[in-house]
C-alpha cells in the first residue's frame, strides 16, 4: 500500500473472547492498512471495556441498526441466529463482510448471502485452513506420496459445556443454530471437505446426545464426494467427555495424523499404525500458521488481497457449502429421530 492511500475502515460488531483476544490485536498490528472505527456489542460494559482497551468508539447494539457507523469493512462475530439483519444491511450499504465461523447455519442462508455478495466481498472466517500443518497434509494430498486419500477422520471435545452447565447463547437454539456440530465440528468438517476438494456430501448416519435440542455429543458418518472418488469422513464430537483433539488422514499407503491446535507436527504412519516420522511444520507465515494469531492474520491478508485484486478470494461463501449442506442434513437426521 502506498503511502498515499488510506487505511481501510474496519467496523467490528460483537465483543466476544475471539473479538477482544485475537482479531482487534492482529486489526491494530495491520495499522498502517486498516484502522479500527469502532466495535459495538449488547453488553454495554464489555464493548466499553474493549473500545477504552483497543482506543476505538464504543456502540451499544439495540434493534436498530442503521445506528452503526458507516465502514468499508465489518468483522461480524455475534452468534449466527442473530446475524442476518447485520448482513443485510451491509449488503445494502455495499460494506464488504468478514464472518466468523460457521456464518450461515443452513444452505437457503448460504443460497441468500451469494445473492447479495461478490465472492470476494464476503470471507468466512475458517482458520484452520491456514495452518502450516494443513498445508502440509495439503501436499500430501497432490502429490500422491501415500497414494490416494481414501478417508478422513476427525475426534475433538472435552467436558467444557456439560447438560445443567452455564447457560450461554449456546443453550438458546435461536441465537446459536445448534451444539457442539455447529460451533467446533464446523472446523474440522470445512477443513477435511477443503483439504479433499470435496464438491458435494452426504450424510450415512448420525448419532447423538441432544439436551433441549442442543447436541453435546455427536457421531457422524459421511461420504464426500470428490475429483478423485468418494472419501469417507467420520466425526467424533463430545461436551461430555474428551477426545483426543485430532484429524487422521488415511491414504492407500499409510495415513497422515494431526492435531486440531495450530502449530502441531504432522506423523506419518505406514498401513499398519507404524511410525514413519514426525515433520514439523514450517516456522510460520508465508508458509502458514503456527500460532491462533498467525492464523488471524493470514485469513485477513487473504481476506485484503482479494478485496483489492491483487490474489482471487479464497475464503468465500460458496467455498464452505459442502460443509454447510452436511452439517445442515446432520441436524435433520438427527432431529428427526429425537
Amino acid at each position: 500500500m502506498s503511502a498515499t492511500t488510506s487505511p481501510i475502515s474496519v467496523g467490528v460488531v460483537g465483543a466476544g473472547a475471539v473479538v477482544s483476544g485475537v482479531h482487534l490485536p492482529v486489526l491494530k498490528s495491520m495499522r498502517d492498512e486498516v484502522r479500527v472505527d469502532y466495535v459495538a456489542d449488547v453488553s454495554e460494559g464489555s464493548v466499553g471495556r474493549v473500545g477504552a482497551a483497543y482506543q476505538c468508539r464504543s456502540v451499544v447494539l439495540t434493534d436498530d441498526v442503521q445506528q452503526l457507523p458507516v465502514t468499508d469493512v465489518v468483522l461480524i462475530a455475534t452468534p449466527v441466529g442473530v446475524r442476518l439483519p447485520y448482513y443485510e444491511l451491509f449488503a445494502t450499504r455495499g460494506t464488504a463482510v468478514f464472518a466468523e465461523k460457521p456464518a450461515v447455519p443452513t444452505m437457503s442462508a448460504l443460497s441468500h448471502l451469494k445473492a447479495h455478495y461478490q465472492p470476494e466481498r464476503f470471507a468466512v472466517g475458517f482458520q484452520r485452513r491456514t495452518y502450516a500443518s494443513s498445508f502440509l497434509v495439503s501436499r500430501l494430498i497432490s502429490n500422491g506420496m501415500l497414494g490416494t486419500l481414501r478417508s478422513i477422520e476427525v475426534q475433538e471435545g472435552a467436558l467444557t459445556t456439560s447438560t445443567g452447565g452455564a447457560q450461554s447463547f449456546m443453550t438458546d437454539m435461536s441465537l446459536s443454530g445448534g451444539g457442539i456440530l455447529m460451533d467446533l465440528g464446523c472446523h474440522g468438517i470445512d477443513l477435511a471437505c477443503r483439504l479433499s476438494r470435496a464438491e458435494g456430501s452426504s450424510t450415512t448416519s448420525v448419532e447423538g446426545v441432544l439436551d433441549r435440542e442442543v447436541d453435546r455429543e455427536i457421531g457422524l458418518a459421511a461420504k464426500l464426494d470428490c475429483m478423485d472418488g468418494p472419501v469417507a469422513l467420520h466425526v467424533s464430537l463430545s461436551w461430555l467427555g474428551s477426545r483426543p483433539g485430532t484429524a487422521r488422514f488415511e491414504f492407500e499407503h499409510g495415513s497422515a495424523l494431526v492435531g486440531a491446535k495450530p502449530g502441531s507436527p504432522v506423523e506419518l504412519l505406514t498401513v499398519d499404525g507404524d511410525s514413519m516420522g514426525v515433520f514439523d511444520p514450517p516456522p510460520g507465515p508465508p508458509l502458514g500458521a503456527n500460532t491462533v494469531h498467525q492464523a488471524c492474520y493470514l485469513v485477513w491478508r487473504s481476506f485484503l488481497d482479494g478485496l483489492s485484486g491483487k490474489s482471487a478470494p479464497e475464503l468465500t461463501l460458496e467455498s464452505i457449502s459442502p460443509a454447510v449442506r452436511l452439517i445442515e442434513d446432520a441436524y435433520a437426521d438427527l432431529r428427526s429421530r429425537a
